[in-house]
């Protein structure tokens, strides 16, 4: 573990956290610290990575084919490697924590990394000369974690109460869009709010409005493919109502309104789902420079 933590930053730290063996999710970390990656001029010394020990070979190969050192460790290190790294920096004034997983709707925060979520929160704050940090939550039920007035840490949620969606980001792969266009915030600043800087905050606003509208595209398609999915199951049940309808036949049409209906119920859930985008500590979110997080040296 040691030689995985050799070269500490001294500036900034990012951690990745990937508790799910769904490749999804991994895709969406690994996307995030290419972004990161290419903002510090292609260095990449202060990142780690943290999964189950089934999805550890699996990240491996994601970061590796996108030229990242894999510095990964398993979940259950978490507090271990951290510990760790904080006393061999002994100073991360900016620490950046993303995270890419299965959130649980019974106030258990992040699921299999087994840490509540006040835990995780107190784990950033304590960094030794900590000046701020940024908790971004992919994740569905996000809105659990929160912080005190006074607190160093923002926290930006892709969902607060409810699911968060994954449907085809703007670069062909499966991942958060939420996710996705914040770090394109981050690899491509723009000053949303024109106060003549680069900030957290510009990012949260502009990863919130480019996903809204991606979403009402997304779904303008959806409510057209729903009708459609719909007149099928129609017809094939008008089909099984034929007597003479032949064996084989029959049991083909059976096979196709099962999966037809399995289709149709997950799309109209997706439908009728709206994630609501969130900011916790937004007075801080307005300081919190991009260059800031961002290790040149």
């Amino acid at each position: 573990m040691p030689n995985l933590l050799r070269n500490c930053p001294k500036k900034s730290l990012w951690l990745f956290i990937c508790t799910s063996d769904d490749e999804s999710f991994m895709k969406d970390i690994a996307y995030f610290a290419e972004q990161i990656k290419f903002k510090q001029n292609k260095r990449d010394n202060n990142f780690l990575f943290f999964t189950n020990n089934i999805g550890l070979y699996t990240l491996r190969g994601i970061l590796e084919n996108k030229g990242i050192k894999p510095r990964i460790f398993s979940r259950d290190k978490f507090k271990r490697v951290i510990k760790l790294t904080n006393r061999i920096s002994k100073r991360i004034p900016f620490l950046g924590c993303v995270v890419s997983s299965h959130g649980n709707p019974v106030l258990k925060g992040i699921e299999n990394l087994e840490m509540p979520p006040n835990d995780l929160i107190k784990i950033l704050g304590e960094t030794p000369g900590l000046k701020q940090s940024l908790l971004l939550l992919g994740q569905c039920y996000s809105g659990i974690y929160t912080t005190p007035a006074n607190s160093k840490i923002c926290v930006v949620g892709a969902s607060r109460f409810g699911p968060s969606l994954c449907f085809g980001p703007t670069d062909g792969t499966e991942s958060n869009i939420f996710l996705e266009y914040f770090a394109y915030c981050i690899k491509s600043p723009e000053d949303i709010d024109n106060d003549g800087k680069y900030t957290i905050l510009d990012c949260y606003k502009y990863a919130a409005c480019r996903a809204s509208e991606n979403l009402i595209k997304y779904k303008s398609g959806l409510y057209k493919t729903l009708d459609e999915e719909r007149e099928k199951i129609k017809k094939l049940q008008m089909e099984l109502l034929i007597p003479e309808l032949a064996e084989q036949a029959k049991s083909q049409a059976i096979a196709e309104l099962g999966a037809t209906t399995i289709k149709f119920d997950n799309d109209m859930e997706i439908y009728h789902t709206y994630p609501e985008f969130w900011i916790s500590n937004h007075k801080l979110a307005l300081n919190m420079e991009i260059k800031d997080f961002i290790h040149n040296v």
